[in-house]
């Protein structure tokens, strides 16, 4: 039989808590889009970073989510770099252009545009729909992932407002294009 001792069972729960955004992405995740990637991505990394810095106190639970951040980072690199993610995140509202440097805005912008000229040489076909329940924002319960990520879009939108509007202006050609 295994003995657990008391401060083993701290770092049991403590690592409970260092996995829990984990496994709301993975719930969360199964209901998204191509676009939610990188966001989910970029929550996660800020949580464990955040964990690897708040549990210095305890050895294991810092090995702990240094290690699961060193595998984040090496399984997760190509999605983050991927241009079919890229350009669904960058085309978002909700995102806002919020998990890019100018460079990687750049270059999705680039290709969609580019990706839109091509378009103009094919026949337009309709658009298919697709319906998808929303949920309800009244039974939303706190979430790790939602508040870094919130807090994610609202340091961006404080210090971009000025990007955004450009960005704006240039959604709008996009769609005048798309239109016409």
């Amino acid at each position: 039989m295994v003995k657990i001792y008391p401060d083993e069972w701290l770092d049991i729960e403590l690592c409970n808590r260092v996995i829990q955004p984990i496994e709301e992405i993975i719930n969360i995740w199964g209901d998204s889009t191509a676009s939610s990637v990188i966001p989910l991505i970029a929550a996660l990394r800020e949580s464990l970073r955040t964990d690897v810095h708040n549990f210095v106190s305890s050895v294991t639970v810092c090995s702990f989510a240094r290690k699961l951040l060193e595998e984040l980072e090496s399984k997760c690199s190509s999605m983050t770099t991927d241009i079919k993610y890229l350009m669904a995140t960058y085309l978002d509202p909700r995102y806002k252009q919020a998990f890019f440097t100018q460079q990687e805005a750049q270059l999705v912008t680039d290709e969609v545009l580019a990706q839109l000229s091509r378009v103009q040489h094919h026949v337009w076909q309709p658009l298919i729909t697709m319906n998808k329940t929303i949920p309800n924002p009244n039974t939303k319960m706190e979430s790790k992932i939602d508040s870094f990520l919130d807090n994610m879009l609202t340091i961006d939108n404080n210090n971009s407002s000025e990007a955004t509007e450009n960005r704006t202006s240039e959604r709008s050609f996009i769609l005048v294009e798309i239109q016409s």
